[in-house]
């Protein structure tokens, strides 16, 4: 757990408490006659409340190692904790009477123990549901975020085969007919497979990692149809540092290719374009092939139906994926995430 940031927040909130109780004290002196500040009653106040931050940091971190739900042991723990609180309570209140003057003469353990006991015990119980509270929302979010992990992981894999069988087809038309290219294509297909099949199990890599797979994913494709595809490339600066899905880019430049360039017979152009814009990471894979059907569902084979539940799972609704025909003809597909950078394996606990 972040101790420092829970410590501050603690400090925070009974420094907060203090101040409302000397307002509300002021306000009761003041009305039976008696002249007071909030300010001047502030310094009694901060000393009691104070009294309270080991004890929310306490119960904390018993919540955490220790909830409720995981048994007997943890509640006698939870218990313990309790007693501790307000035997430390007391045992502060004694030491710090004769500087604080809140007691004409220092009470003795047990009486005091008996005085504050029900109120104390309530507080240290209102501290505890939330630390609680804390704990269980925490626990959610790191199932949350295991699903997740797992559901990528799983639909990465479905891709992948799919990837390599295509890649494959590709290379085994040349074999015969070009069977020196063939040879040279296949080791280029090593190099491709390191890319797209080595990113340490991330969640998310930079984009210019992407690009450089999707590039000998291309040479490949080039090499078998040389003139007959045209490759450009516009990636703004900063564009290749954002962070992005493993293999987002690649089955989209191949769907363009395979079910927009391929069906005709005359040369096509494809154009991959990224920048970044108010926030959000825009990439474009657009094509001057045969479009889109005009009639029938939209376009949803597997490389299309892929990304768009990996950025669903990864991003939830803070993503945008279009497939839309070119007005000069064509289909452009158009991802749209949120431009961070940096290594980050847990966007999707952002999402919303």
């Amino acid at each position: 757990m972040p101790y420092l940031l829970w410590t501050g927040l603690a400090i925070g909130w009974w420094s907060a408490y203090a101040w409302v109780n000397a307002v509300r004290a002021a306000e009761v002196l003041r009305g039976n006659g008696a002249a007071a500040e909030p300010v001047c009653l502030l310094p009694g106040e901060l000393a009691m409340a104070m009294q309270w931050v080991p004890f929310t940091l306490l119960a904390l971190w018993l919540a955490h190692r220790f909830p409720i739900g995981a048994g007997t042991r943890a509640i006698l723990v939870q218990l313990a904790g309790m007693i501790v609180a307000l035997g430390g309570r007391v045992v502060a209140v004694i030491g710090l009477n004769p500087v604080m003057g809140w007691y004409v003469g220092t009470p003795t353990f047990d009486d005091l123990l008996a005085r504050n006991i029900q109120l104390d015990a309530f507080t240290y119980g209102l501290i505890v549901a939330a630390a609680h509270a804390v704990y269980y929302a925490r626990a959610h979010r790191l199932r949350e975020r295991q699903l997740a992990r797992a559901e990528l992981n799983a639909l990465r894999a479905q891709l992948q085969p799919h990837f390599l069988f295509n890649t494959l087809n590709t290379i085994a038309a040349l074999v015969p007919e070009d069977p020196e290219k063939a040879d040279r294509m296949i080791s280029g297909l090593g190099q491709l497979l390191r890319r797209s099949l080595d990113s340490d199990g991330r969640l998310e890599v930079p984009l210019r990692e992407e690009i450089a797979t999707t590039s000998s994913y291309l040479d490949i494709e080039q090499a078998r149809f040389e003139d007959r595809l045209r490759v450009s490339w516009r990636i703004e600066p900063g564009a290749g540092d954002a962070l992005v899905p493993p293999l987002v880019l690649q089955p989209l430049v191949e769907n363009a290719i395979h079910h927009g360039l391929w069906p005709r017979a005359r040369a096509g152009e494809l154009r991959v374009t990224a920048g970044r814009r108010a926030g959000w990471l825009r990439i474009a894979i657009e094509d001057d092939g045969v479009g889109l059907p005009p009639e029938g569902p939209p376009p949803n084979g597997l490389g299309l139906a892929n990304t768009r539940v990996r950025l669903e799972q990864l991003y939830g609704a803070r993503h945008q994926f279009t497939v839309a025909p070119r007005d000069s003809g064509g289909v452009a597909v158009t991802v749209k995430v949120p431009y961070r950078t940096g290594r980050s394996d847990d966007a999707y606990a952002d999402r919303g």
